[in-house]
């Protein structure tokens, strides 16, 4: 065994994915590219890869552009702003402290359960921007594939009865549009199959390289 790395080794690279030694002679970006080069970074990190005697795990974390997480941290703290003061004026106006406020008790107490519900959601999508991954354990007889953190027991399945397993894109989507997917760091590729009647999709935000890379792994291809 060998423990989890940041990147795969150059070996285990598809083909053209290695960067290009910066130049020597490269300008030093100031202190202000710096900063706005880290405001838009993409934490798109390889898909990383862990064998042993009995498979291959891969773990594919979640792929957002770096601003995302700090948008996330911004609104989840206007929220917060927002819960304490439909808590405050609810507590005044049971208590009879706050008779000249023009809203019902009914309406506020259903503001504040609808931003409770708002507030734990961009809580969870704050955890899954940061901690997010999808993990796949694949051995010669048996995928297993899930997602962390997550409430959703592992999906186990045969192998053998995997179908019409490929990459697939969302070039062409028009919920989810490529400038959209572009816009918060996600590429437009996926890995798609069907096993019975449903079909799956893994890695959802890779990039065509990376999903052809997952896609070996899967057929067996890569060791």
């Amino acid at each position: 065994e060998r423990r989890f790395e940041d990147r795969p080794s150059a070996d285990e690279l598809p083909p053209g994915d290695a960067s290009p030694a910066p130049s020597p002679n490269a300008p030093a970006l100031n202190f202000f590219e710096d900063a706005v080069q880290a405001a838009i970074l993409v934490d798109h990190h390889f898909p990383r890869l862990l064998k042993t005697s009995e498979g291959t795990t891969l773990v594919i974390p979640a792929l957002y552009s770096g601003y995302v997480r700090v948008l996330l941290i911004l609104w989840l703290g206007v929220w917060a702003g927002a819960e304490a003061a439909l808590l405050w004026n609810l507590v005044n106006l049971k208590s009879g402290a706050a008779s000249n406020l023009s809203v019902s008790l009914p309406v506020l107490s259903t503001l504040l359960i609808l931003f409770t519900a708002a507030g734990g959601f961009i809580l969870w999508r704050l955890i899954w921007v940061t901690r997010g991954r999808e993990i796949l354990e694949i051995t010669p007889a048996r995928l297993i594939f899930h997602r962390k953190p997550g409430l959703t027991r592992p999906v186990e399945l045969d192998r053998s009865m995997i179908r019409d397993l490929r990459v697939g894109s969302f070039r062409h989507d028009g919920i989810y549009p490529s400038w959209g997917r572009r816009f918060v760091g996600k590429g437009n590729a996926f890995v798609s199959f069907r096993y019975g009647n449903r079909a799956y999709r893994i890695g959802r935000g890779l990039n065509a390289r990376e999903a052809q890379y997952v896609l070996g792994l899967m057929r067996g291809a890569a060791s």
